[in-house]
């Protein structure tokens, strides 16, 4: 779990009575908590996905179908991935990368710039295509970085981290992207991304 009762936030003041309080907490209750648990399916065999925490490209280097989550998203749900090995043959830092959430588990093969199919962050500044997130920061995510995404159904917002570092929001509503999946393309041939729960999801930089 990723989120605690200290992550409740609720603050009682002297002059407002206890019982005040009961009606926010049931309801902040009642919300389904955080967590990381994802499952990833491989998309075919150009992938291998080793005891469910890394995912490997094995094929060379190419816009391939995209690996998703075993099942749908159906609760608020923080997920990471780490770039363990961008590329294996290619001398590049950034880019060859899409990690975010998608409208069903089959979608058209290059939909990672289609908000009626996905929303995802491209990890390089390179491609900042604001039809599919609202960035306030750069979106680098190079080698031994961290990409989180928050998918958050009480606020309804799909939310992009780097490190930690809030990075950009979702042009689309958790709501808009039923059934909902956890979803990654990878570009470049020997790309290996390690699944884990790395920074707690207390610990990401607040949103307004």
């Amino acid at each position: 779990m990723s989120q605690t009762f200290e992550d409740l936030d609720l603050v009682h003041c002297g002059s407002e009575p206890c019982k005040s309080l009961f009606p926010r907490l049931k309801h902040r209750l009642s919300q389904p908590l955080f967590h990381t648990a994802i499952r990833w399916a491989a998309a075919n065999s150009n992938y291998k996905i080793f005891r469910g925490t890394t995912i490997t490209k094995s094929s060379e280097s190419d816009w391939d179908h995209p690996n998703f989550s075993t099942v749908p998203i159906t609760h608020s749900t923080y997920f990471q991935v780490k770039v363990k090995v961008h590329s294996s043959k290619n001398p590049i830092t950034t880019g060859g990368l899409f990690v975010g959430v998608s409208k069903t588990n089959n979608i058209p093969k290059l939909a990672y710039s289609d908000p009626e199919h996905a929303i995802c962050m491209f990890n390089a500044v390179s491609h900042r295509d604001e039809n599919i997130v609202t960035y306030v920061k750069d979106n680098k995510a190079a080698l031994g970085d961290i990409i989180g995404v928050v998918v958050d159904y009480a606020k309804e917002k799909i939310l992009f981290y780097i490190n930690g570092a809030f990075i950009g929001e979702g042009t689309r509503k958790p709501s808009q992207m039923q059934p909902m999946y956890a979803i990654t393309w990878m570009y470049y041939e020997g790309c290996e991304l390690e699944v884990g729960d790395f920074i707690p999801f207390r610990e990401l930089e607040q949103t307004l």
